[in-house]
């Protein structure tokens, strides 16, 4: 890039599953949940926060990312961290081996400590 200084422009958010949590010294705390619509939009339960602290919140974790982000390649795991979630709540380490075959294939394979956690992570935008 030779004009480091330019507008950056977002031309394209090819997926969009995103859940945070955050706290904020003299305001409070809260989540937000993100979904991208098939026509492209972009849904963000914000808790009714003015788009002004939204924007604050967002940039915290922009902040956030490019602070602890690790080059790809660079984290080693294994099957022991995956695992796939049914909508469900279904739940199977990867490890065990083969997707259960009485199971529907629409499962996410997530990575997280334990199955519960991997639940939360794969299910937080699932609407009941």
């Amino acid at each position: 890039m030779n004009n480091s200084t330019g507008k950056i422009e977002i031309t394209c958010i090819h997926n969009l599953d995103l859940s945070f949590t955050w706290d904020w010294e003299g305001c409070g705390f809260g989540g937000y949940w993100t979904f991208k619509h098939p026509d492209g939009r972009i849904e963000l339960e914000n808790e009714c926060m003015s788009r002004e602290r939204v924007r604050k919140v967002l940039h915290a974790l922009a902040d956030h990312i490019a602070d602890s982000y690790i080059e790809a390649g660079e984290f080693v795991h294994d099957d022991d961290d995956l695992y796939r979630v049914w909508p469900d709540g279904t739940v199977q380490p990867v490890s065990e081996g083969p997707a259960y075959s009485h199971m529907s294939d629409d499962y996410r394979t997530v990575l997280a400590s334990n199955e519960e956690d991997a639940e939360y992570f794969a299910n937080f935008d699932r609407r009941g």
